[in-house]
């Protein structure tokens, strides 16, 4: 199932598989100049300045929406009939999650959601609990596991605007959930999913922290101990904000001796979420071992060089009892794949042929946005 091209058939999938039509364009990743390092890939790609075409807070709505007993999320909705009432595909929504640590506003999550824009897609930006400046919105934290969060999201999103197709797109941690979240729904466990999972049109990870103790413990090699020590500072940030609020619930003592996330797991993200330890956690929140369960068309993207989410994990899923495909270049680093400004790049913009601007060309080097937006597509009904 590796390849360094999206196509719109799976010679892998079996015959039961949704066939896509043939509307995904053949790209081939090629970095961009000097970035081919996974490091120099990852760390670039989130500090690359960003200029996007459409403002996403010019018709931003956000909505807070009750998830749990005593729990809200914040959810940032860009409705396609505020920007073209009369645009036949306004009923279509491209949910997207973000990762560790991020929020709505992280830069690869507002650059998927304006190109879902241009392309004719309504946006709903999750924040996961406590991200986005929401730590009093509940008494819990977040973890890698909440799935249940984004169905109950969506199913709202679903109710309150009718929208007819539904499209997940997560992102690291966020992509690990999305792909969760497809594999619970194609059970239909639950009466008042099964709308939800009639609906979901197709989900899309890109560098997927499908198998989380790997992930977590890949923090701990070489150069990674600059993201495990990034990742820290927030964390712990974090942290004090809820236990200004909840004194009780999060005891600061203990995260004075807290060096990895791991450990950070250990102490409170595993017992906040009702898991024995962070072993337990990773194992139950892992959707490595579900991809096989999902039912929707659904495409990962990911690089067989990230640091963060080791290739081998992908060499163990089970992509051949379902119509899931991987994409997988040699570079791309950890969410980055910044690529050249050329060739591909001015095909890749043709999916933006919607745009309300007389700007006809949205060329930057976000490869895997564009992916992941071509494939929400595919997905569509031929108009």
């Amino acid at each position: 199932m590796v390849s360094d091209s999206v196509s719109g058939t799976n010679p892998n999938s079996n015959s039961n598989s949704n066939a896509l039509p043939d509307r995904i364009l053949e790209s081939r990743f090629e970095p961009a100049k000097f970035f081919a390092n996974r490091h120099l890939m990852t760390i670039a790609a989130a500090l690359w300045p960003r200029r996007f075409p459409v403002s996403l807070k010019a018709s931003v709505e956000p909505h807070l929406i009750d998830v749990a007993p005593g729990s809200k999320v914040l959810a940032e909705v860009n409705l396609q009939s505020d920007l073209d009432p009369d645009f036949r595909a306004a009923k279509r929504l491209v949910v997207v999650v973000h990762g560790l640590e991020g929020s709505s506003s992280s830069p690869h999550v507002q650059g998927v959601a304006v190109k879902a824009l241009l392309a004719g897609f309504s946006v709903l930006r999750l924040n996961l609990r406590n991200c986005g400046g929401t730590e009093e919105l509940t008494d819990t934290l977040y973890n890698a596991g909440m799935s249940e969060d984004l169905i109950a999201v969506a199913e709202w999103a679903r109710k309150k605007w009718g929208f007819e197709r539904i499209f997940f797109v997560g992102f690291s941690l966020g992509g690990n959930i999305v792909l969760k979240a497809a594999a619970e729904l194609a059970s239909c466990k639950q009466d008042e999913n099964r709308d939800l999972f009639a609906s979901l049109a197709a989900v899309c990870a890109v560098s997927p922290s499908v198998d989380l103790e790997r992930s977590v413990d890949s923090l701990d090699n070489g150069l990674n101990r600059i993201y495990q020590v990034a990742f820290m500072r927030s964390l712990r940030e974090k942290l004090k904000k809820k236990a200004a609020r909840f004194p009780r619930r999060y005891p600061l003592a203990p995260l004075k001796k807290i060096r990895t996330v791991k450990q950070f797991d250990e102490t409170y993200t595993a017992p906040d979420g009702g898991f024995d330890s962070a072993g337990h956690y990773y194992e139950q929140c892992s959707s490595l071992s579900r991809l096989g369960d999902i039912r929707t068309p659904g495409l990962i993207i990911a690089a067989l060089d990230d640091p963060l989410v080791p290739s081998a994990s992908f060499e163990e899923a089970d992509l051949l009892s379902g119509p899931v495909r991987l994409l997988l270049p040699g570079h791309g680093g950890h969410g980055g794949f910044l690529s050249v400004l050329s060739g591909d790049l001015d095909k890749a913009s043709t999916i933006c042929n919607n745009r309300p601007s007389a700007d006809t060309s949205l060329k930057d080097r976000f490869w895997a946005e564009d992916r992941a937006i071509e494939f929400c597509l595919a997905t569509c009904e031929p108009s």
